[in-house]
């Protein structure tokens, strides 16, 4: 096990979840000179990111042991759960250093954070909720968005490999304040997106509806125009 502080600082990451969007952020990791260990179901993709530079991780236990900021960005609140893991038997925290910093940049509900971070805290290490906006290209360029939720000092431990990926880093609170935020502006798009719809729905039936009294006041002329 390789406590934080001996011999590996926080720019010694490991990243789990090498789908559309981590592939991009776990590039951008590397591309800073930061040491990369990656974990992901999906070989292909771990042999892809060995061949930019990382060192793949024989499980997610000796991963959370040898690394001091762990970033998960995987699919939903149960992958979540089952990656972050149990204290001393599984997942990240069966063997984590005192003083590791775990990032969850899946978007998944405020309570399961805030469920993990009292389990994380009873073998001292911290959870911070820090999902993201943006698409795969701005994760390849390094311009993510991330809110983050939790201690504030751990944020400034985990920032020199945020900042490899994220173009703005906005600390909200405590655990689960990132992800009430990121749920709420996924809200505002979709009522912006339904807005929109139903906008270009009622322009689509006032076109409509000038074509017919067009075609009507055509038909009208023509009858004048039949008339002796």
């Amino acid at each position: 096990m390789i406590a934080p502080g001996a011999g590996v600082g926080p720019q010694s990451v490991g990243f789990v979840g090498l789908g559309t969007m981590g592939r991009g952020m776990a590039r951008r990791l590397i591309a800073a000179g930061l040491s990369v260990e990656v974990f992901d179901v999906n070989q292909a993709a771990v042999d892809e990111l060995i061949a930019a530079g990382a060192t793949a991780a024989e499980s997610l236990e000796s991963l959370g042991a040898s690394r001091p900021v762990l970033a998960v960005a995987v699919v939903d609140d149960e992958q979540v759960r089952t990656v972050i893991g149990v204290p001393h038997k599984s997942g990240l925290l069966a063997h984590a250093a005192p003083g590791t910093v775990v990032l969850i940049h899946s978007t998944i509900h405020p309570d399961v954070c805030r469920e993990l971070a009292e389990l994380a805290r009873l073998v001292d290490v911290t959870v911070l909720d820090a999902p993201m906006t943006g698409n795969p290209g701005a994760a390849a360029a390094g311009r993510l968005s991330v809110m983050v939720g939790g201690d504030a000092a751990a944020l400034e431990r985990a920032r020199p490999a945020l900042a490899a990926y994220a173009a703005q880093i906005t600390h909200l609170g405590p655990v689960g304040a990132g992800q009430a935020a990121k749920i709420a502006n996924n809200v505002r798009h979709r009522d912006h997106a339904a807005g929109g719809s139903r906008g270009a729905g009622a322009g689509r039936g006032a076109r409509h509806q000038q074509r017919r009294d067009a075609a009507a006041a055509r038909i009208r002329g023509s009858r004048q125009l039949g008339r002796p």
